[in-house]
């Protein structure tokens, strides 16, 4: 009978199968076997439903299969059921992928039935990554004259679509600045030259972040002489 064809007969009868791992399925064969033996035959139900494990159970009920056979297959060590089998540092390293690089110590715990554990791996010791490269910005001199060109050059930048790198004389604001470019987006080494100011002092190559005024590295000051 269909579901749609049990749901209006009020006299219909329901196998409903929960879940619970392969301990489940076990126990849920080994159920019905049971009652099948005292003359209580539940695949006569009119409306098999089962979750997780209840539904594997469920397929094999009514596939026609004796529950002799089924109950028997569930004690038999004769089995074609893959190995579990994993690599312990590939499953560490995924781990740390998905929840971050927390250095401690950890391990793979495996469970049944609930809270029941059945396997612990020997402990894993985590560390934390080192530290990202710092900013740089280098200026190939650190006294030109007025009027000159100088070339500064990015490495370890962020990357930011709307980073940008200025020239501005030393001390003065951030948003006190003589010139400016984008770095680029997804660009982290890079170089730019600029013409010197025809005024002597001191200026400096600053990279702020996110279109911003956030300064993220300082070059060496240049001296520009008259």
């Amino acid at each position: 009978m269909g579901a749609d064809a049990a749901s209006r007969n009020p006299s219909s009868r329901a196998l409903v199968l929960a879940g619970g791992g392969v301990t489940g399925i076990a126990w849920e064969l080994g159920v019905l076997h049971g009652l099948a033996g005292g003359g209580v035959d539940l695949r006569d139900a009119d409306l098999v439903i089962g979750t997780s494990a209840g539904s594997a159970v469920g397929a094999q009920v009514c596939s026609g299969a004796p529950l002799t056979d089924l109950y028997a297959r569930q004690r038999s060590e004769d089995h074609q059921e893959i190995p579990a089998e994993f690599d312990l540092e590939q499953m560490m390293e995924a781990f740390a992928d998905l929840f971050g690089p927390a250095a401690g110590t950890d391990e793979v715990r495996v469970f049944t039935g609930g809270y029941s554990r059945v396997a612990t791996s020997p402990v894993v010791n985590v560390t934390a990554p080192p530290p990202p490269p710092p900013v740089q910005l280098t200026p190939n001199v650190t006294t030109a004259t007025a009027g000159s060109p100088v070339t500064v050059t990015l490495t370890n930048g962020p990357g930011g679509p709307t980073d940008w790198i200025a020239l501005a004389a030393s001390g003065a604001a951030n948003n006190n600045y003589l010139q400016w470019v984008y770095v680029g987006s997804g660009v982290t080494s890079r170089d730019w030259t600029v013409t010197m100011p025809a005024a002597a002092g001191t200026y400096e190559f600053r990279l702020f972040l996110n279109n911003g005024y956030t300064r993220a590295a300082t070059s060496a000051a240049i001296t520009v002489t008259p």
